[in-house]
């Protein structure tokens, strides 16, 4: 990937998202996308409470979110995920995995990147491609 590569980073206001746009910057790459709910002209309705917390779409104006429409839950908290306590930094360290195993990483920071792009785009048109034919979307539950 060259330098001045486009690249989308979704959720790049998160952490997650930040770090790898953090890092990418660090590495020279300079012509970073990142795009938050307004900007793709997506307008949310936040409901609930005490990790029963919900986003609901409350209108969609343009053509930049096309598998999105009002009435959708796009965000959804989960407790199961919350850690019970916060921590300040979160930092890996792999020389103990290299030295004691032999370990090196085989996918690099860019094709990792890419894969999850590609991944994420192939969802989005899969779902557009059901609701454009008058079917729900299939409903993922990770854990």
């Amino acid at each position: 990937m060259q330098l001045n590569s486009k690249i989308y980073i979704a959720g790049h206001h998160g952490m997650v998202g930040s770090a790898i746009w953090r890092q990418l910057e660090k590495l020279g790459y300079n012509n970073l996308i990142g795009r938050t709910h307004s900007e793709l002209g997506i307008q949310l309705q936040w409901h609930g409470t005490n990790g029963a917390e919900y986003a609901m779409v409350s209108s969609v104006s343009g053509e930049k979110a096309p598998a999105v429409k009002p009435g959708d839950v796009i965000v959804r908290t989960d407790p199961g995920y919350y850690r019970p306590t916060e921590v300040e930094t979160l930092l890996g360290d792999a020389t103990k995995a290299k030295q004691k195993l032999g370990w090196e990483p085989e996918t690099t920071l860019e094709q990792m990147i890419r894969e999850m792009v590609a991944y994420d785009l192939e969802q989005a048109k899969q779902i557009a491609l059901l609701r454009k034919h008058g079917y729900a979307e299939p409903i993922a539950r990770e854990k």
